[in-house]
């Protein structure tokens, strides 16, 4: 009981909280004097948001399924700092997340996420810098069984040229690194630095073809089996306006992955999101990616996947907001081992359905509710796994 007057208090608050960011806008507004202070203010932008989500498998698991309730409180702060005329800025956001279970309390915990950009818009190039620290132990998109504690981190880097004859050239460098708790895991701990160049030529006012190649290294500090490697990538492709009310990107490639231990591969890799715009009340965006990705499972050193999502988003009656899709993803490994005296090379094969609406109550006040249904179903049977959510979302920012 004790527990839902906490969050009962928290979504009071959060309603409060709103209250106040627009009561303090409107005072600031006709406040004599105040403008500075006002300009500053609007720099700042305060958030909380409460949800609460029925899950009826919530350790994914194959049988025995157990369900509960999660409650999540996550307040954050976003600051935005345009200079120098408003041609450059400087954002950082950072937000924590209070995860509560109903039944499985020592399953709680608290997931933190730092964003920093630091951009530069010159007449003649510009300059990106972005990084995002994350605190977790989520095991969502990952091949965990369980939750696993872990700091990871993602810089990008680039510095490009505004075009010139039609043709416009960039530069960049990323880094990605993931250090885990657990000191059994030290082997998987890892770094991934990668350089990469992209020539554009602009065909249209709003399109242009690319042509892209990248060079990545993957390193295991505290690996013995010789997992070190490093991958070489080309792509060719379209971005912008790329139909009629269509934009995105679309490219496609090849690359080759070289590891010390011989776990190599060669393969067509593609990278595709574009949105649809029917009209301003409807939308669909249609994705595809084809790569390979970093693997913990067993002896792998990766897997391949290829992954497809459809998204509408549709403006409904009321001034709701409609949101329906789905998914599908396949997963190959290379390596063939045996896990509970199943022998072979894994395959997974995943399913996703999502539906919900949105509705704005006030500027700076949304609620919402989503259902979600994943599926999994893999050779090693271990791993299968259908689960359904069901969430309630309420918003307040400033």
């Amino acid at each position: 009981m004790k527990k839902w007057k906490i969050y009962l208090f928290l979504l009071g608050m959060s309603f409060l909280l709103g209250s106040m960011g627009v009561q303090a806008e409107v005072s600031f507004a006709k406040a004599p004097g105040k403008d500075k202070m006002k300009e500053t203010l609007h720099w700042f932008h305060p958030r909380l948001d409460f949800s609460t989500q029925y899950d009826d498998n919530i350790f994914l698991e194959p049988a025995n399924e157990q369900d509960g309730f999660i409650f999540t409180t996550s307040p954050g702060l976003s600051i935005f700092v345009p200079f120098d005329g408003d041609r450059h800025l400087f954002s950082l956001d950072y937000q924590v997340d209070f995860l509560n279970f109903s039944e499985f309390g020592s399953q709680d915990f608290v997931a933190q996420s730092v964003r920093g950009t630091l951009d530069f818009n010159f007449p003649k190039f510009y300059v990106i810098n972005s990084d995002m620290f994350r605190r977790t132990s989520l095991r969502s998109d990952t091949e965990f069984t369980e939750r696993v504690d872990r700091n990871e981190n993602t810089y990008n880097f680039a510095i490009g040229t505004k075009d010139w004859n039609r043709f416009s050239f960039e530069t960049g460098y990323n880094l990605f690194f993931t250090f885990y708790d657990d000191d059994s895991l030290d082997s998987i701990d890892r770094y991934e630095h990668v350089v990469r160049a992209t020539g554009y030529y602009r065909l249209f006012t709003k399109t242009k073809a690319l042509l892209e190649y990248s060079h990545g290294f993957l390193i295991y500090p505290d690996d013995t089996n010789n997992r070190d490697g490093d991958y070489d990538q080309i792509s060719a492709g379209l971005t912008g306006e790329l139909f009629t009310r269509m934009v995105g990107t679309a490219k496609a490639g090849y690359q080759n992955r070289d590891y010390d231990n011989g776990q190599d591969l060669s393969n067509l890799v593609v990278d595709l999101s574009v949105t649809e715009y029917f009209s301003p009340e409807t939308s669909l965006t249609v994705a595809y990616t084809r790569t390979a990705i970093e693997s913990v499972f067993v002896t792998n050193d990766f897997y391949f996947t290829d992954y497809v999502s459809a998204t509408l988003d549709q403006k409904l009656f009321w001034n709701l907001n409609g949101v329906l899709g789905f998914s599908y993803q396949t997963n190959d490994y290379d390596e063939t081992v045996t896990v509970d005296s199943v022998t072979g090379a894994r395959n997974d094969d995943l399913y996703g359905v999502k539906a919900g609406v949105t509705y704005p109550f006030r500027e700076w006040l949304t609620t919402g509710v989503e259902y979600n249904y994943y599926d999994r179903s893999s050779n090693f049977d271990d791993f299968d796994y259908n689960d359904n959510r069901v969430m309630w979302k309420v918003s307040a920012k400033y």
